[in-house]
């Protein structure tokens, strides 16, 4: 009989067991099975994830916006390589993916591909105008905000893969992508940042206090940081996008956040303007006040030095600013722009190039000097994409045009010198209304074609002359009108506009003297008897 029950008893025991091992087993094999599920749904294979291995991937290059190229040329000047039309007006900066096809949008509703010899690849259009910058992923697919609030995903042929709603409006920032291949994007009026999977599901949304402008920025944790106009900078667990932090900066944060390798992460005050570190737990390193509006964003050479560009309201112009990482100012270069809203990029030799409201673009030496500077079509509100070459690409308004359009232009270093001062002969003495010659003549040190400019020192110019080979004379004709001394100038430029000194000769043109004879007859006849007693003493 106790055995009998103790056989029950067993038996009873066993079944509970076994229920509850079925029971656990149900629940951790049920909960991993449906993980495993998410993750096939959202996830691609693994070389398939996070920003493509090309030269410039997205904006300021990097997932930190630190603006730096591991790429470029060395030189001391710069070759137009082409430029090429990109509709209307331009805001967006340039991204390249592995075979080096260049994207930018357009605000003409278009996000562009060009080929790297400058002609058009596709266009794909959205439903606004593109102000955001694309980013793109190692599966080749580009992402881009429009104005029309939606965050576009494109596939390398211009073919659309999926478009998704961020927020209300305007998704101006640029998308980042995460090393999972999450995309995040923030819209404008929606107040709101966004984390998509790569096949455009809402991985979560947040929303922010007030207009969001800024791009995210990640640190080599995933940390997100984004900047609001309701005046804090939010630091984001990527996994859920809840706060882990957020800084009260007191007015409007400018351009996007950038991270060092630290982890410091730098961002501008609008009102302020000035400049904020603060490290990685949120709490306060120092601060900078500048004096300018800072719009854009910081970038950071590889030791460090940060480098922003920032400008004072009414005409006290825009500087580029070059800071050491513990607050204090190395060099500030004072540029010939009124304004300057992009953001700096660096080269592998630590040249930084930008450029400003006034169409100017600047390449300066890490000491601060200025290499070269190009005049562009128009205003430069984007920042710069470098690509393997060295090669620099970016956007610029032509408002040259009754209408609005604009360009991408492709320069590149090169080392060339420019020509030496060209001598000048002819006539020092002569008199007006008469035309006489000039010749000039230069050489090349880099035995480039050159052409000649002469300034006749009237007001007057014979614009450049056609390109002629180094050391061949040109001849120029002018006459004066009217009497005095006239400083005749002449420079020589080669064929990559590098322009020599002037050089100057002194002329003395009197009055004509046939014009000086005739009045002297004149008067003569006026006066008879003056005249007799000159042809006594004759």
């Amino acid at each position: 009989m106790n055995n009998n029950i103790f056989i029950k008893a067993s038996l009873a025991i066993g079944i509970i067991i076994l229920f509850v091992v079925s029971a656990v087993s149900s629940i951790v094999f049920g909960y991993n099975v449906r993980i495993q599920d998410e993750k096939e749904l959202h996830s691609t294979t693994t070389h398939d994830v996070g920003l493509i291995d090309s030269a410039w991937p997205m904006f300021q290059h990097d997932t930190k916006h630190t603006g730096r190229s591991p790429f470029g040329k060395s030189g001391n000047w710069y070759l137009e390589k082409w430029n090429t039309n990109i509709g209307c007006l331009v805001y967006s900066s340039p991204a390249i993916d592995k075979d080096g096809t260049v994207y930018i949008g357009g605000y003409d509703w278009y996000l562009y591909a060009i080929n790297p010899d400058g002609t058009e690849k596709w266009r794909f259009k959205t439903n606004g105008g593109i102000q955001s910058s694309p980013a793109i992923s190692e599966d080749g697919t580009i992402y881009v905000g429009s104005n029309d609030g939606r965050l576009y995903a494109i596939n390398p042929d211009g073919s659309e893969k999926w478009r998704k709603i961020v927020g209300d409006s305007w998704v101006h920032s640029a998308p980042v992508i995460d090393n999972d291949g999450i995309i995040y994007a923030t819209s404008v009026r929606g107040k709101n940042i966004c984390a998509f999977y790569p096949d455009g599901t809402v991985k979560w949304s947040n929303t922010f206090g007030d207009l969001v402008y800024d791009s995210p920025a990640l640190d080599n944790n995933g940390i997100i940081y984004c900047g609001s106009h309701d005046k804090f900078l939010y630091a984001l667990y990527p996994n859920n996008g809840t706060i882990k932090w957020k800084y009260n900066v007191g007015c409007w944060i400018g351009g996007d956040s950038t991270i060092d390798d630290n982890g410091t992460i730098y961002f501008g005050a609008v009102q302020e303007g000035a400049l904020y570190a603060l490290y990685p737990n949120g709490t306060y390193k120092w601060h900078l006040t500048l004096g300018s509006n800072v719009v854009s964003s910081p970038a950071i050479a590889e030791d460090g030095t940060i480098y922003v560009a920032a400008y004072k309201p009414g005409p006290s112009g825009a500087y580029i600013y070059s800071i050491d990482p513990e607050g204090s100012i190395n060099w500030q270069y004072e540029v010939e722009d009124e304004a300057m809203s992009a953001s700096p990029a660096i080269d592998k030799y630590g040249v930084i190039y930008v450029g400003g409201w006034n169409g100017n673009f600047y390449a300066l030496n890490p000491d601060g000097t200025l290499k070269w500077m190009f005049k562009a079509c128009g205003p430069i509100f984007p920042s710069v994409a470098i690509n393997e070459k060295g090669i620099i690409y970016f956007g610029a308004h032509d408002t040259s045009q009754p209408e609005f359009y604009a360009k991408l232009y492709a320069l590149e270093p090169i080392d060339d010198e420019p020509p030496e001062k060209p001598s000048i002969s002819g006539p020092n003495k002569g008199g007006i209304n008469i035309e006489y010659t000039y010749n000039s003549e230069t050489t090349d040190p880099d035995d480039d074609n050159v052409s000649y400019f002469f300034d006749w020192g009237d007001g007057s110019n014979n614009g450049w002359t056609e390109f002629v080979p180094s050391g061949t004379p040109v001849s120029r004709d002018h006459s004066w009108k009217v009497s005095g001394n006239y400083n005749i100038k002449v420079k020589a430029k080669d064929e990559f506009n590098r322009e020599s000194d002037w050089e100057t000769l002194t002329v003395i043109m009197p009055r004509n003297r046939a014009i000086f004879n005739s009045l002297f007859l004149r008067f003569l006849e006026r006066f008879p008897m003056l005249e007799r007693i000159l042809s006594i003493l004759r």
